[in-house]
């Protein structure tokens, strides 16, 4: 049966009713609430031209924006309204029929909004707001009944999130859309109105084809033939459940035994009557009004003026307003994940407690904002060192999550997409950042809102993936040893793709090798195993000839190293972001051959190549600075892309990897600390440095530098690194050991 599937998604007709109900209901809802903030001065423009063609003497309009306020306050009296039809609505006309008439209740409002524009009457608007609030807050009320009735037990927590998904998701396209630059403005708002028409009349075609609540079905009375009863109920199971013949009629049996013993609906009377009726519908209260009140309303409505209050620019806080919006959307996508998990009761109760702290938040921070009325530099101080901390993490926990779930065929691959993803990185950044796109006084801040949302969409994301299978291995047994087992099966088979054979004798493998020595290394007893403490040295080795190769001053520098060969600030932008998509372009060849020819080669290779340019590119700068020869410049920028490509090939990649396939499991969180603390010391050393050289020798300054640090940077792995290609730590132990032996 049903309860007894594993998966919690509902079934393809059940989400594609859940889906259609909810762009008649919580969609059209949670666009009406947003097109009126963002698009507000239009709003008021339209309202001021129908106060004058009505009253042509009247030009003082002081309190416009209280009577504005008064008619987007008219959609709520509509929704009030409206709750009190859900009922009637729906036990006279049914689920299905029910949004179909709140449905048109919408279609009709909006053809009288996008009227009222053309025939400039605000009043016509007036009661169409009300008119729209009444049909959302029905379609809503039934859409909810409808699809919790509809939905198999196991997955009807996913099913009725569909409606705030979409809610979230039509809030966030109504932020966007009601900009003041795309349809929020004077002559274009009315095409906010006729958008929803649209999607609400698609819903109209769409509805008629699905069949009725099962539930609703059975509660009704016998009128027909037992026989034909029961089909009508069969069938609409069959179609939500996606079971079979005989598995449906058994729970059509059940329903029909559940709702003709009970079958006379309760009114909004007596509803209170019963302990257990008004215990429900009490506590369905309480969660609504603590949801209403718990600031989302403000933050909805008026998260526009706020932003424009604390400073923001109009196109600036509609962008700002759309990302806030994002949000929400994306905290949908997260419960929809965890919701039939953990449950409702702890989701509730965690999630109001969060909602206390954040308002105690906003609050401290507008009212920190109205006292000082600054810019804060400080903050922004402590915004770097928090980025810092964050990404040095994320950086070294994901290189060894993806060398412990890679198959070892494919290690290299896997590990380098960190390193194509870097120099993609580097690349887009030095595209966004030029002056004349978001590098200006105005707009740099849209870099870091880039990056928030490209982070949150991994949140998003990363629940949906396994856990390491090593990590899993190298862990208590809590549970029976078979559901201990099984879960590290599944990884494997998740991440390897191979059969169910397969991954449980690979899982046996890793559980014999982990759990002999579980215990993990510290920072500091990593260093006691001669074999840990020589892979933890090459690993910090790598990662300093890579930071001491030039690469810091490369990227740091490049744009003013142009402008002092004589570039303008335009061509210089230009050229540097040339000069990152080489990175990008070897990083990419890098991925061709790293599983070909090997670790060692690669970077013994590479680093002296490195060394060359290294020198062609300080000849180049003192041939500029003596000569001041244009022909130069452009050798120099050659000669900078093929030092960007020939590191993103070997040293960039590599050392962020290596280290993994050096050492064991259990030191492996020890030996990334060492060589992320290298990083983390020598790249903003290095960049002090030549900072420091510019300021006090100039360019000369710079290229001396360059020159210092590759050479005493790039000799020490070329020596003692072993070839990890293809082998697992054991393999590499044992070759130690018997090298050990041999010189004994």
């Amino acid at each position: 049966m049903e309860a007894t599937r594993r998966s919690k998604w509902p079934p393809k007709r059940t989400a594609l009713m859940a889906l259609i109900v909810a762009f008649g209901s919580s969609f059209s809802f949670g666009f009406q609430l947003l097109i009126t903030n963002p698009a507000q001065g239009a709003f008021i423009k339209f309202l001021n031209a129908s106060q004058h063609s009505n009253n042509p003497d009247d030009n003082a309009l002081p309190h416009l924006e209280n009577e504005w306020s008064f008619i987007v306050a008219l959609f709520f009296l509509g929704s009030t309204t409206g709750a009190f039809f859900i009922k009637p609505v729906a036990e006279r006309f049914g689920r299905k029929n029910g949004v179909i008439v709140s449905i048109i209740t919408q279609v009709f409002s909006s053809a009288l909004t996008i009227t009222s524009y053309w025939i400039v009457n605000h009043y016509l608007f007036m009661v169409a707001r009300v008119l729209m609030g009444i049909g959302i807050t029905i379609s809503m009320g039934i859409a909810a009944m409808f699809v919790t009735e509809s939905s198999p037990a196991y997955c009807r927590g996913v099913s009725s999130l569909i409606n705030g998904v979409l809610l979230q998701l039509s809030i966030f396209i109504g932020a966007i859309m009601a900009m003041p630059r795309i349809l929020g403005s004077e002559d274009h708002w009315w095409y906010l109105y006729l958008f929803q028409m649209i999607i609400n009349t698609a819903v109209l075609c769409i509805l008629p084809m699905v069949h009725e609540s099962p539930s609703y079905l059975a509660s009704q009375e016998v009128k027909h033939h037992h026989d034909i009863f029961k089909g009508q109920i069969t069938a609409a199971v069959k179609f939500y459940h996606e079971i079979s013949q005989e598995e449906a009629e058994q729970f059509a049996d059940a329903l029909i035994d559940t709702h003709q013993h009970s079958r006379a609906p309760e009114t909004i009377i007596s509803v209170w009557k019963t302990p257990f009726n008004r215990r429900g519908t009490l506590l369905g209260m309480m969660v609504m009004f603590a949801m209403a009140m718990s600031g989302i309303t403000v933050i909805n409505a008026f998260a526009f003026e706020i932003l424009m209050n604390v400073g923001m620019k109009q196109d600036t806080a509609a962008i700002a307003n759309a990302a806030i919006c994002f949000f929400s959307f994306a905290g949908i996508l997260v419960s929809t994940k965890i919701i039939d998990h953990f449950g409702r009761r702890p989701l509730l109760i965690s999630t109001f407690g969060f909602l206390t702290l954040v308002n105690v938040a906003i609050i401290s921070l507008m009212f920190a904002y109205s006292e000082t009325q600054i810019v804060n530099h400080y903050l922004f101080m402590i915004a770097r060192v928090l980025m810092g901390i964050g990404i040095t993490i994320s950086m070294g926990i994901a290189a060894m999550f993806v060398t412990e779930s890679s198959p070892a065929y494919c290690r290299g691959v896997s590990s380098l997409i960190n390193g194509v993803l870097l120099q993609l990185s580097i690349f887009i950044g030095a595209i966004m950042a030029i002056p004349r796109i978001l590098g200006s006084e105005d707009h740099w801040w849209y870099l870091y809102l880039f990056q928030m949302i490209i982070n949150t969409a991994v949140l998003c994301i990363l629940p949906m993936v396994h856990e390491s299978p090593s990590y899993l291995a190298s862990q208590e047994v809590k549970h029976h040893h078979d559901i201990f087992k099984g879960q590290i099966t599944a990884s494997v088979k998740f991440y390897h793709e191979i059969s169910q054979e397969e991954a449980e004798q690979f899982a046996d493998a890793l559980i014999d090798t982990h759990q002999h020595s579980r215990a993990p290394e510290t920072i500091i007893s990593v260093w006691k195993t001669p074999f840990n403490r020589r892979g933890t040295l090459l690993g910090m080795m790598v990662m300093f000839a890579m930071a001491m190769s030039g690469i810091t001053v490369i990227n740091a520098f490049a744009f003013e190293i142009l402008m002092n060969v004589g570039m303008k600030q335009d061509t210089a932008a230009i050229a540097n972001a040339a000069i990152c998509f080489f990175s990008f372009a070897g990083i990419l060849v890098s991925t061709k051959i790293i599983d070909h020819f090997g670790r060692r080669p690669l970077l013994i290779s590479t680093f002296g190549f490195l060394t060359l340019v290294n020198v062609a590119i300080i000849s180049l700068m003192f041939a500029y600075s003596e000569t001041q020869n244009q022909i130069v410049s452009y050798f120099l920028i050659g000669a900078i892309c093929v030092f960007n490509f020939l590191f993103a090939m070997g040293p960039g990649p590599l050392s962020m990897f290596i280290t993994g396939e050096l050492v064991p499991q259990t030191c492996r969180s020890a030996s990334s600390v060492w060589t992320n603390a290298i990083m983390a010391i020598t790249v903003p050393d290095s960049h002090f440095l030549s900072s420091y050289q510019k300021c006090h020798i100039g360019i000369h300054g710079i290229r001396n530098f360059l020159h210092c640090a590759h050479g005493c940077g790039s000799t020490g792995p070329v020596l003692f690194l072993p070839e990890t290609k293809g082998r697992n730590v054991e393999e590499i132990r044992e070759e130690y050991e018997r090298k050990a032996l041999l010189q004994k």
